[in-house]
């Protein structure tokens, strides 16, 4: 009788395809289930290095004019990920939000434009007609 833990057909994760894990993590709720993942062996942590991730990630966020790493002045799309989007992205990614202390005051946009995040004040005025 064949023993059933190498039996015929038995995978393990370091079989799947790099792309198809690439996408299985961008899919993790959060940066710490990546980096955890990533702490498991050698593997999954030269899985996790590959930039391929980073730059994928950065694309799925969706944040527009986000451009190249290198217009952000980083190395690598992981760099670009962890500078810019882990600690800023909840900002650019916000249409409008309210700042209620001096100087700004008022409703505020933040918009990518490398290589710097500029806030914009919109200031409301009534038009009469």
């Amino acid at each position: 009788m064949d023993n059933p833990h190498t039996s015929f057909g038995q995978t393990s994760i370091s079989d799947l395809p790099v792309a198809l894990l690439h996408n299985i993590l961008a899919t993790l709720p959060s940066v710490k289930d990546i980096t955890a993942f990533r702490l498991a062996n050698r593997w999954s942590c030269s899985v996790v290095d590959d930039d391929s991730l980073w730059k994928q990630l950065v694309h799925d966020t969706h944040i527009q004019s986000i451009g190249s790493p290198q217009a952000w002045h980083c190395e690598s799309h992981r760099e670009q990920f962890q500078l810019l989007i882990h600690k800023f992205g909840g900002l650019l990614h916000a249409p409008l939000f309210l700042a209620l202390h001096a100087p700004f005051g008022g409703l505020l946009v933040a918009k990518a434009e490398p290589p710097a995040i500029k806030l914009y004040s919109l200031i409301p005025y009534r038009l009469n007609l």
